[in-house]
């Protein structure tokens, strides 16, 4: 049987305390509290507190509800669960998780499996560059994008042949796939070189010609940097096996 206690709480008459203190009363001592008085007594008939001569509120008890001493079980036992069918993959001091049935993300693919998803990986790409080139058509863009590529693959390749007959230990490097060190060989080039002209020759005939003095703008070096970088990422899936092939090109510091 829990035990009931009444708690009444002190009496303290403050407006008393301050006319004694101004008649110059002395001050109350221990024996001038004695009238408030704090009372625990079990169960309901309670003492009230002593009565200053004032109307008092309705004092209401107070249940206090002991705890017991022993702690209350709050992780089951084993034995309060039925006996599971599935298998074990977790033990919690006795407490175990059964295995989620499903699909499992965790099997490895077999070698059948990686080469379909590679062959749908390429053709994905393959369609997307013939998207944005479908979309360029003869634009203005697209024509000059295709005159820049077409000087860098040229100028490429015949560096790499003046090197090698330098040095016969020089090993030939193609201009594909696009790197940014690559580049930025045939924009040291570009950025010393003179402007060349286009001269009509008769009906047919075109000569180019260099305009010694000058050289290449700032905006001509974007545009030529702009062009690079988009045959870059459009061609840059061909070429998993070459890391730099897939760093942009206006991140190289250079």
């Amino acid at each position: 049987m829990i035990a009931q206690y009444t708690f009444w709480p002190i009496q303290c008459d403050l407006q008393k305390l301050g006319r004694e203190a101004r008649s110059k009363a002395a001050m109350p001592t221990l024996t001038a509290w004695q009238e408030f008085t704090w009372s625990i007594q079990p169960s309901a008939p309670a003492l009230s507190p002593a009565r200053s001569g004032k109307r008092h509120k309705k004092q209401h008890p107070v249940q206090v509800i002991p705890v017991p001493q022993q702690p209350l079980a709050l992780i089951p036992q084993p034995a309060a669960f039925p006996q599971s069918t599935f298998a074990p993959i977790l033990d919690l001091g006795g407490l175990t998780l059964p295995r989620v049935t499903g699909p499992s993300s965790s099997e490895t693919p077999t070698d059948a499996a990686r080469a379909t998803e590679q062959k749908l990986w390429v053709e994905t790409h393959q369609n997307a560059a013939a998207i944005a080139e479908e979309r360029k058509g003869k634009t203005t863009t697209a024509q000059v994008y295709g005159r820049w590529l077409k000087d860098y693959e040229f100028y490429f390749t015949n560096y790499q042949v003046q090197r090698s007959t330098q040095d016969p230990d020089w090993h030939q490097l193609p201009p594909m796939p696009i790197t940014a060190t690559k580049v930025m060989v045939f924009l040291q080039w570009c950025m010393t070189r003179p402007q060349k002209r286009k001269r009509q020759n008769g009906e047919a005939d075109v000569e180019t010609e260099y305009i010694q003095g000058t050289n290449l703008g700032k905006s001509s070096i974007q545009q030529i940097i702009s062009a690079l970088e988009d045959h870059r990422k459009s061609t840059s899936f061909r070429y998993l096996g070459v890391p730099e092939a897939q760093i942009p090109l206006r991140t190289d510091i250079r």
